[in-house]
């Protein structure tokens, strides 16, 4: 433990001026809401509950509860959920996308709790 602790304390900082997003970073879950049939599957899935629908109309994800597992993107039977390994930058108040049917692909509406 004294020896990963002097090689942590004496390396490089994992991060930089420029935005340096470590390989293993998992981003952020995004949907393509033309493809969704609202079967919300990803819903009863998701272990932290993140996930919000809105049947025939929208889909909700509590960025804050989100922990980017993919178990959603894995469960999907239309692959409306994908894993974006984007750099997600951190807030101090909740915020919520939501997508809805009929958007852009990959496009949200954010709402912040204040």
């Amino acid at each position: 433990m004294i020896i990963k602790s002097l090689r942590n304390l004496l390396s490089l900082p994992l991060t930089d001026k420029k935005g340096y997003v470590p390989k293993e970073n998992r981003g952020k879950v995004m949907w393509d809401m033309e493809k969704c049939i609202f079967c919300r599957l990803c819903e009863r899935s998701c272990p932290t509950s993140a996930i919000t629908t809105v049947k025939g109309e929208s889909q909700s994800v509590e960025r804050f509860k989100c922990i980017v597992c993919g178990e959603c993107a894995r469960i999907c039977p239309t692959h409306t959920i994908s894993m974006f390994s984007d750099y997600t930058v951190p807030s101090r108040v909740p915020v919520t996308h939501t997508f809805r049917k009929g958007s852009e692909k990959f496009s949200y509406d954010e709402v912040r709790k204040y």
